[in-house]
């Protein structure tokens, strides 16, 4: 017997029951995606953002999150999707929404299904088939599936999605970089940090990130430097290292100021790797390889001092020390090493600055050249160091270091000397003079410098009314002085060359038209021969006063009358000492012969202070030859006369005596009165010869007087003649 069949209507509204079922279970598993995505990128975000994960950790993440997401919709999207909604459960649904039913729809579903007992008679089932089709408009779909937990779970999924939305659209820069780099897994994106660091050098060298590994020599030291390329200096810096036997724990850089850290790792084992941290930043993972290192053969340095020095070049073996060559040397460094190169140079630190001095290849690169040059010119004291990189890319385990002192030239040391004349001198005077000088090198010339000076304020003197009324009358009368020449003299020295010249001349004084009251300074100057510069060099300047004649005259005869001073003392002294002999006073006879040898060198001295004042006289042409050699012949030959044989009679005498004091008492009364008559001789021959300085004194006063005489009247005279003329 044939089922009852289900009418269309009942059909259409289990078939929409079946659609708002699905639809419901659809947007509850959507909503359940939606808060795991979100979720996923949270986590994601919460690791990769303080962590700064890798490429490897965060690829594992967006696995985790792809897998949990992909079985979220197998469970809550697929399965509900494609499970069987059976018209039994459908009408159940519809029941339990719908009371007034009374369990007919779910009997005419198990009817149409062919399932009934024998009891129920197949009338029975059509007609309760036939009874539901009646109350199918009443069935709404709406009212057999509870939206309620669904809609909450589609305004979690909002709330989650508007959460997204507000943390990407306020930290747009934070979610772009973490969409580059967890969900595109893209390397090269980096979260913005406090602290921005980069590798400077490594041993010295600008460090290239894209020739990993680095080559390293085996054995040598590895310096590493590390800079703050922008934000905030960080307080710690650490090397993290992966390989390296002995740095199991983080290396602490050491703090070198202006926002870099440097750190040694001394004799280089083998090759490993290692992170650079401080702050947030995290640098690495890098590569060191240690290769075997190159060594030098053969060094030398060939100097070739400027020309001027006169010196010739020379070759030197280098080693490790200071050097010293003057400025303007050249140095070339020729060097061997044991591999095939790629570059060399020369670091020099001068002033406190680096720089580098290319090296020049001797040989193809590709032919493996190990010879190179460097050169340079010496212009300061400074700092080397050699290095070179070789094919393999490694650097010298230790490069040597040498320090080159700049010696500069000095200027010439000058000197001058005068004679003839002392501080005093007329205009008509002549002065002899020697110069002379020495340089570390050579001169190339000198010069004797005269510079007069005007006419100073006469010193204030102390005179009464009538005398300063008679002078300013006198000065109002007495014709204009002509104006002083001040010009500077410079006259070349002969033959100054070499290392060492001396010049000597003589310099009338009358060329240069002075007058009384200017002063001379007088200095010698040399120039070296340094095509550099030519540096000068001045003797200490000495200083003339020029006088008028009478005036020096005056001067030379003070001197005299205070050197006949001193010889009228020692003629007294000398007479003293005769009264003690004669008497055999026994402290006479202790001193006299040290007495007679005070007495021999006053004597020797104020010979030569009349020598000196005779020469003064004759090089400013004071008195005339006759007063000259009178003073020559009656003074200082007589002096020096009395010195080599009265003085010595007197002291051998005096030394007699004194022996026989304490050896032979009775040849004393002898010998102490022929002491006695050799210092009496003595003291007569002082006496005359103050006598005669007593009378050329006078006489040189004398002459002098009648000069100023013949002056005055000659200017009387021309002043008449002036007068008449006009």
């Amino acid at each position: 017997m044939t089922a009852p069949r289900l009418g269309p209507k009942i059909r259409e509204r289990l078939g929409a029951l079946r659609r708002t079922v699905r639809l419901a279970l659809l947007g509850r598993g959507g909503a359940r995606l939606v808060v795991v995505a979100v979720l996923c990128a949270l986590i994601s975000y919460a690791l990769d953002r303080p962590l700064r994960l890798e490429w490897t950790p965060r690829l594992a993440l967006w696995l985790t999150g792809i897998t949990w997401l992909g079985v979220e919709a197998w469970r809550f999207v697929l399965q509900p999707g494609v499970r069987p909604l059976p018209e039994v459960e459908l009408a159940r649904a519809y029941e339990r929404s719908h009371p007034q039913l009374g369990w007919r729809l779910l009997s005419a579903v198990q009817f149409a299904a062919g399932e009934r007992s024998e009891a129920t008679s197949a009338e029975l089932a059509a007609e309760v088939v036939s009874d539901v089709e009646g109350v199918a408009p009443e069935l709404t779909p709406g009212a057999a599936v509870p939206f309620q937990p669904v809609l909450k779970r589609l305004a979690l999924a909002g709330l989650a999605l508007a959460l997204a939305g507000v943390l990407a659209r306020g930290y747009p820069q934070e979610a772009r970089t973490w969409a580059y780099r967890n969900l595109l897994l893209r390397d090269d994106v980096h979260w913005p940090q406090d602290t921005y660091l980069q590798l400077v050098s490594l041993n010295g060298q600008p460090v290239d990130l894209g020739a990993q590994p680095w080559p390293v020599a085996q054995g040598s030291d590895l310096e590493l430097v590390v800079g703050v390329k922008s934000g905030v200096t960080p307080k710690r810096v650490y090397l993290l290292c992966e390989g390296l036997p002995g740095a199991e724990e983080p290396i602490p850089f050491d703090d070198l100021g202006h926002g870099q850290f440097r750190v040694l790792i001394q004799r280089l084992p083998q090759s490993f790797s290692f992170h650079v941290e401080g702050n947030d930043e995290r640098l690495g993972p890098f590569e060191v390889k240690a290769v075997e290192p190159p060594w030098l053969e053969a060094v030398e340095l060939t100097v070739e001092p400027p020309s001027y020095t006169g010196k010739p070049a020379q070759q030197l073996t280098l080693e490790s020390g200071n050097l010293s060559f003057p400025v303007g040397t050249k140095l070339v460094l020729r060097a061997r090493a044991s591999k095939a190169l790629v570059r060399a140079w020369v670091d020099r630190t001068q002033s406190g600055k680096e720089e580098r001095l290319a090296g020049t290849l001797e040989g193809e690169v590709q032919q493996g050249a190990k010879s190179f040059t460097v050169s340079w010119t010496l212009e300061e004291t400074g700092q080397y160091r050699l290095g070179l990189i070789d094919a393999d890319g490694a650097g010298l385990g230790a490069p040597p270091r040498f320090g080159v002192v700049a010696v500069v030239d000095r200027a010439p040391s000058a000197r001058l000397e005068l004679s003839g004349v002392g501080l005093n001198v007329t205009p008509e005077a002549t002065f002899g003079f020697l110069a002379g000088a020495e340089d570390d090198y050579g001169l190339s010339e000198g010069t004797l410098r005269i510079r007069p000076s005007g006419r100073p304020a006469p010193p204030a003197k102390k005179e009464g009314e009538g005398e300063q009324k008679e002078r300013e009358g006198e000065e109002k009368k007495a014709p204009e002085a002509p104006r002083p020449d001040d010009r500077e003299r410079v006259i070349a020295l002969e033959g100054f060359s070499g290392k060492r010249a001396e010049a000597e001349g003589s310099q009338p004084l009358a060329e240069l038209k002075l007058v009384p009251r200017m002063a001379l300074t007088l200095w010698v100057e040399a120039r070296d021969g340094d095509p550099r510069g030519k540096k000068a060099g001045s003797s200490p300047s000495l200083q003339l006063r020029v006088v008028s004649p009478e005036q020096l005259l005056n001067e030379l005869l003070r001197r005299l009358y205070e050197e006949r001073q001193q010889l009228e003392r020692m003629a007294r002294d000398e007479d003293d000492l005769a009264r003690e002999l004669a008497s055999q006073g026994e402290e006479a006879l202790r001193r006299g012969p040290a007495t007679q040898r005070d007495v021999a060198k006053v004597v020797a001295r104020a010979a030569e202070h009349v020598e000196r004042v005779v020469v003064e006289m004759i090089s400013n042409q004071i008195l005339d030859q006759t007063n000259w050699n009178r003073l020559r012949e009656q003074v200082v030959a007589a002096l020096e006369g009395v010195g080599s044989e009265e003085l010595t009679r007197a002291l051998q005498a005096a030394e007699a005596a004194q022996v026989a004091q304490a050896s032979e008492p009775e040849a004393l009364p002898q010998l102490s009165q022929d002491a006695a008559d050799a210092a009496r001789a003595v003291a007569l021959r002082l006496r005359e010869i103050v006598e005669r300085m007593g009378r050329i004194e006078e006489l040189a006063e004398v002459v002098a007087q009648l000069k100023r005489i013949i002056r005055k009247q000659r200017e009387l005279l021309d002043k008449t003649r002036k007068e008449r003329g006009q």
